[in-house]
């Protein structure tokens, strides 16, 4: 993870090296749990760069199911306050989650934060978030046009199970 957050542009190959790891054993997914979950603590004192290999490398983990979504829980989102790296983290994670996730994992995934108290602050941070400014600057990203419409689908989907309806 450390060699991840210093290269000067996402590689992926973080990520297939982290899903060999995690399918070996549980040891090693509970190690990249709480290394993950730690980095995201550490938000504050990182640079743009790092904080968007991270949410890269968060989202690509998260699609894949090999940590739980709510691993961002550890940004320690206040209810609806996000600050300026954080908002950089949550642009670039959800882009890329919701860009390759199916539309049934990201219901799932995020009905899973509707249904569990601890969640609460999480649901309501990311609903706010989603709602006032994922749109808005989704919209300027350079994503071709189906996968910008994947996307918009996507969080219109995450929308509703934040909320706790159905697709």
């Amino acid at each position: 993870l450390h060699c991840c957050l210093q290269e000067a542009a996402y590689n992926p190959y973080y990520f297939y090296i982290a899903r060999s790891l995690v399918k070996q054993s549980k040891q090693q997914k509970l190690s990249f749990l709480f290394t993950t979950s730690d980095k995201l603590k550490e938000l504050a004192a990182m640079s743009a760069r790092a904080i968007a290999n991270l949410a890269n490398f968060t989202a690509a983990l998260a699609a894949a199911k090999l940590v739980p979504f709510t691993i961002i829980k550890a940004l320690g989102l206040g209810n609806g306050n996000v600050n300026k790296k954080q908002a950089l983290f949550l642009q670039i994670f959800l882009e890329e989650h919701l860009k390759v996730a199916r539309a049934e994992d990201v219901h799932q995934q995020l009905l899973g934060v509707f249904m569990k108290p601890e969640y609460k602050a999480l649901q309501v941070s990311l609903s706010m978030y989603i709602m006032k400014y994922f749109a808005k600057n989704v919209k300027h990203s350079k994503l071709e046009r189906n996968v910008l419409n994947r996307v918009k689908t996507n969080s219109a989907i995450a929308l509703k199970a934040l909320n706790g309806t159905a697709m």
